[in-house]
């Protein structure tokens, strides 16, 4: 079944608005509509998101920047995999485009744009947080939990395991981003088309994207268990070099490859295809996005 979604903001801004700030929130708001379909797939039971499109209806740059979205949501939902159809769901299933829809989609846009930033605010302020920015991601996860019927620590769990370090600040990336254009000048508030308006005092809390370049390290491990490795080159001589292989459903370019130890060369030279625990490392490129470019094998569970 698919289904189509209207995702509107509009950012109070009094004067035209850079085209850089436009583009990052441009990007963001794609971002954040993709990564929302993605976490509804995980907290609604039976919900499996198939394809997700996102197009540009409008855009208005000057005062106020607008900007207007349409998606769609191909999706299936199998009914035998719970014990009760959330209210909003047994709606979703009869008509298209039903407001609740709507609200759902931005309102958990808006949770994890909230979710990203105070991240980074937190990483900023070790020890502390802002009570706007607090107070804003307390309220979207309460909103959220009503419309799914899911209790509100049942949400963050969701959140914490689809969201690891690596892919947290990618998402806080995306997040930043998101705020850019109410970030030019102080007090710009946001209002999207449905759910809850953004004040400007909320907006001042927000980090700014040099906060974010400013704490990005340049490169950053990830924990992988379980995957399974393509070797494409190996030498018996060395666990630091000479050795590469493609992480399948992981990433799907050929990566350097270092033994971990008290792995050694003997362990697998002549194998084609393992299975094992890896640290991939990904590096931030110019644009901020961190991408793999080695791993670093620590176990093996099969070779052959």
């Amino acid at each position: 079944m698919e289904v189509t979604f209207r995702h509107g903001l509009t950012y109070g801004t009094k004067d035209q608005t850079s085209l850089q700030r436009i583009a990052d929130s441009l990007v963001a708001n794609e971002r954040l509509l993709l990564e929302a379909a993605g976490v509804l797939g995980t907290i609604v039971d039976g919900l499996e998101i198939k394809k997700v499109n996102i197009s540009l209806r409008q855009i208005t740059q000057e005062s106020p920047l607008k900007e207007i979205y349409w998606g769609a949501l191909v999706f299936t939902f199998q009914e035998d995999l719970v014990r009760e159809v959330p209210p909003l769901l047994e709606q979703l299933l009869r008509t298209d485009i039903p407001d609740q829809y709507n609200t759902l989609v931005t309102v958990t846009a808006l949770l994890l744009a909230f979710y990203g930033v105070d991240f980074v605010y937190r990483r900023l302020n070790p020890g502390s947080s802002s009570r706007h920015i607090s107070r804003m991601l307390d309220g979207l996860i309460h909103d959220v939990s009503e419309m799914v019927d899911k209790p509100e620590n049942e949400i963050r769990d969701k959140l914490a395991e689809r969201y690891g370090e690596g892919k947290l600040r990618q998402l806080a990336k995306a997040s930043t981003r998101f705020f850019s254009p109410a970030k030019e000048k102080k007090g710009i508030g946001i209002k999207p088309n449905v759910g809850p308006e953004i004040s400007p005092e909320v907006v001042d809390d927000i980090p700014s994207q040099q906060d974010i370049d400013d704490f990005s390290p340049a490169e950053v491990p990830e924990p992988i268990e379980g995957v399974e490795i393509e070797i494409h080159q190996q030498d018996v001589d060395y666990t630091k070099s000479g050795w590469a292989g493609i992480v399948k459903d992981v990433y799907d370019k050929r990566l350097k490859m270092q033994l971990y130890p008290p792995l050694k060369p003997d362990d697998l030279y002549t194998k084609k295809n393992i299975v094992g625990d890896i640290i991939l490392v990904s590096r931030r490129n110019e644009g901020g996005d961190y991408i793999p470019y080695m791993f670093h094998l620590v176990r093996i569970d099969r070779a052959d």
